[in-house]
């Protein structure tokens, strides 16, 4: 039988009364430069001292503390031990924090899809009909697009850097070599 741990860092609820009118894209900022995040940029963008991480770090860091005490667990008692950590990025909103994408090629270098439309032949009922984009048959401006993608890249390496954390712990613990890591994706 696995242990099962149900320690986690606690993150504030969403303000539910507040429904964006927009969804934010972009930089933000957290605890790796200095300034204050919104959580996770969706519901509040006022910074607060319970809302100065972003999502996937707070998720990093509970599945780090999970990982220390699995790994103190099982050098005392020689139980394995099962960990799943799911990471929000890079879904919308499109979040990180600056330096992430500081480290990417500039928006103008960035390369959009060759074939920005869905085709007319593809039901309305295939595409979600919020923000950012109302309409898949309608192309969005190139800068738009290459905006996107770009934020959609650095929500990719951010998350990747979290995952990093993760993986770096396991190595500090010494269970590198003797676990199995399996990663997945809905993100192709």
């Amino acid at each position: 039988m696995f242990p099962v741990f149900s320690l986690s860092l606690a993150l504030p609820p969403p303000p539910h009364t507040h429904t964006p009118s927009c969804l934010v894209f972009g930089p933000a900022a957290d605890e790796i430069n200095g300034v204050n995040a919104s959580w996770d940029g969706i519901f509040n963008t006022e910074p607060s001292a319970k809302t100065n991480q972003l999502a996937d770090r707070v998720i990093s860091s509970d599945a780090v503390v999970k990982l220390r005490l699995a790994a103190y667990n099982a050098a005392t008692t020689g139980q394995p031990f099962f960990l799943a950590t799911g990471f929000r990025k890079p879904h919308l909103a499109f979040r990180f924090p600056q330096p992430w994408l500081d480290k990417l090629p500039p928006m103008e270098d960035i390369k959009v899809a060759e074939h920005p439309t869905l085709d007319a032949s593809v039901p309305p009922i295939a595409h979600c009909d919020k923000p950012p984009q109302k309409t898949p048959y309608q192309a969005v401006a190139t800068t738009t697009a290459q905006q996107w993608r770009l934020h959609y890249y650095a929500c990719i390496a951010w998350m990747d850097s979290q995952v990093g954390r993760v993986l770096d712990e396991l190595d500090v613990l010494g269970h590198t070599n003797d676990t199995l890591v399996v990663f997945h994706a809905d993100h192709g």
